[in-house]
């Protein structure tokens, strides 16, 4: 009956050759520190990829450890092409079915004052 954990995905573009596609950015993901390791922050990320593609949704970008979210299919490889103010090997992304491999990742304007 307590909420234990907390996850979010939120809503970036890739912007492309003039085009722009929907992508989310998974931020946050929370867990209560008493309860790390009881695999709370997996089943988030798991249930939370079932519903995206559901939704519809082809392209998932996360800032983070590499070893945690590559346990997820996460990879730098896979985002290395998108220009970003976050590019590096914490910047990972995951696709499902025809998802944009290049361009800028416009994150919302919230994240804006993070990258300076």
């Amino acid at each position: 009956g307590q909420a234990v954990g907390h996850i979010l995905f939120s809503r970036l573009f890739v912007q492309n050759g003039g085009k722009s596609f929907a992508a989310v950015a998974l931020a946050p993901l929370a867990v209560e520190p008493s309860f790390h390791g009881s695999g709370i922050g997996g089943a988030l990320i798991r249930e939370a990829h079932i519903r995206l593609k559901d939704a519809g949704e082809t392209l998932a970008v996360v800032l983070g450890d590499p070893a945690y979210y590559g346990r997820f299919g996460y990879s730098h490889a896979r985002a290395e092409k998108f220009d970003s103010e976050y590019q590096g090997e914490a910047l990972q992304a995951l696709a499902w079915g025809d998802a944009p491999e290049a361009g800028r990742l416009v994150y919302a304007s919230a994240f804006t004052a993070l990258a300076a």
